[in-house]
């Protein structure tokens, strides 16, 4: 009787971790994010609330055009919206003209102005990260390489 008691204890248990690990990875790998400034092309990011997914496990899961949720720590907004440039290893560069990524123009909507860069290499741990309307938003301009433990997860534009 007390090995029946035992087992059944044992698969309750075994049943609760399961349970509890689901919860985790759910509520672990979504986060929501209000956006009302303007840094973000209102085409793909007008005003609202925006899923975010923090499944990301390393800086290699995202790529040049991503677009991510990211925190500094000198800012008193919760989370940012901008678009991943380049990760680390690649060279990224600005011109008036075009944003480059290992020499390869970077597909969006990136209005820059005046503002260049030469050529820099993305430190290793890093993204470089610049929002659409870099006169309106805070980014890699600013803040340089964005650590990859900054970056919450990405973000689907909504079009």
């Amino acid at each position: 009787m007390t090995e029946i008691i035992h087992s059944t204890l044992k698969v309750m248990f075994v049943c609760a971790i399961i349970v509890l690990c689901f919860w985790l990875f759910k509520h672990r790998t979504r986060a929501t994010i209000e956006t009302g400034d303007k840094s973000m092309d209102a085409t793909n990011f007008p005003e609202g609330g925006y899923g975010v997914d923090t499944s990301i496990a390393s800086i290699t899961d995202l790529k040049s055009g991503d677009f991510v949720a990211f925190r500094t720590p000198s800012d008193n907004v919760p989370m940012r919206i901008a678009r991943i440039i380049g990760i680390e290893g690649n060279r990224v560069e600005v011109s008036t003209k075009a944003v480059l990524v290992n020499g390869a123009p970077v597909v969006g909507k990136i209005n820059t102005g005046t503002w260049t860069m030469p050529e820099t290499k993305v430190p290793r741990g890093c993204a470089y990260l610049l929002v659409d309307d870099t006169f309106m938003g805070l980014d890699s301009r600013q803040l340089g390489p964005i650590p990859f433990v900054s970056i919450v997860g990405t973000v689907k534009p909504s079009h």
